[in-house]
């Protein structure tokens, strides 16, 4: 009984099996630290969260829950702004999505160019400011380029034309363009370096054979580039559209939901139940929804990735 048979036929020594379990062993040791971390920091609270949208609260008092079933979800599916709410979040995230795989594709191409390296090293600087900034200032300097009365933009049209003016963020037609403008203009050099380094990785001799048989500059990309890097556009286009779901900062800080919520997505109108009505119940429902909305996104975007 100190021999074991294996998947071939052949026995296995209960010394090497020991070691094998002893191996195994020390590598959960090592991992137990990351899942200890990630069961603290994101199951335990996403429990929690289930657990809040399961019970009311009176207001002001989070620890008087009393359990009321399905109640949260029932009120949240009869707000009337929820449908507005969730579309918001849904042209906001895949908008943004979109066109940050779009300019950083575009982007990267140019940056993997043969042009001149000098030339392309201030283009590589210059289209990485933006990422360098942080969220809370860019919503900070925009707030201020879309000011009716202090943006230099709205002063130069003005004294072209008087009757010209530039308010994007104060309009319920352009609000939520240009928070979606504002989201691409700073997070899209993070996409065109990961995209940059995928064509880099890319066997150069692949377009020289083309090249060779006569294939011009648009069906290199097209037949080369696209189908080699697009494991990697889905994998960042899922990875965007969840994280973008969910994006707080720039539209709390840039409009708060405003103009007459025009720009209200799922996180701040989930923020305001929470910590200005302080109806944890009812936050916590709609904080479901978000993650409804965000696995609805992961799915279609897998299932994108299973038809490659």
């Amino acid at each position: 009984m100190t021999q074991q048979t294996g998947v071939i036929g052949k026995k296995i020594p209960r010394r090497k099996r020991l070691k094998t379990r002893s191996r195994d062993s020390l590598g959960y040791q090592f991992i137990s630290p990351a899942m200890l971390f990630f069961t603290v920091i994101a199951i335990f609270p996403t429990l929690y969260v289930v657990y809040l949208s399961l019970h009311t609260s009176p207001r002001g008092k989070p620890n008087d829950l009393t359990f009321a079933w399905f109640a949260n979800y029932i009120e949240a599916f009869q707000t009337p702004a929820l449908k507005a709410i969730v579309s918001h979040t849904l042209i906001f995230s895949l908008g943004s999505s979109f066109l940050h795989l779009l300019f950083g594709f575009l982007f990267a191409l140019l940056l993997n160019s043969k042009m001149n390296r000098r030339f392309l090293t201030v283009c590589r600087t210059m289209l990485l400011t933006p990422w360098a900034i942080s969220p809370a200032v860019v919503s900070m300097v925009w707030r201020l380029l879309a000011h009716p009365d202090i943006s230099p933009i709205g002063y130069l049209l003005s004294a072209i034309n008087p009757e010209w003016s530039f308010t994007p963020l104060a309009s319920t037609d352009s609000a939520l363009i240009m928070l979606t403008a504002i989201n691409t203009w700073h997070f899209t050099p993070f996409y065109m370096l990961l995209l940059l380094a995928g064509m880099q990785a890319i066997n150069p001799e692949l377009y020289e054979i083309s090249r060779i048989d006569g294939a011009n500059w648009f069906q290199r990309i097209r037949h080369i580039t696209v189908p080699l890097l697009r494991r990697l556009i889905l994998t960042l286009l899922l990875f965007d559209v969840l994280t973008t779901a969910v994006y707080f900062d720039l539209p709390w800080i840039t409009t708060r939901g405003g103009p007459a919520g025009a720009t209200e997505v799922l996180s701040t109108f989930t923020y305001k139940q929470a910590f200005m009505s302080f109806d944890f119940g009812f936050a916590a429902a709609i904080s479901m929804v978000l993650f409804a909305v965000s696995i609805f996104l992961s799915i279609f975007v897998v299932s994108l990735m299973e038809r490659e």
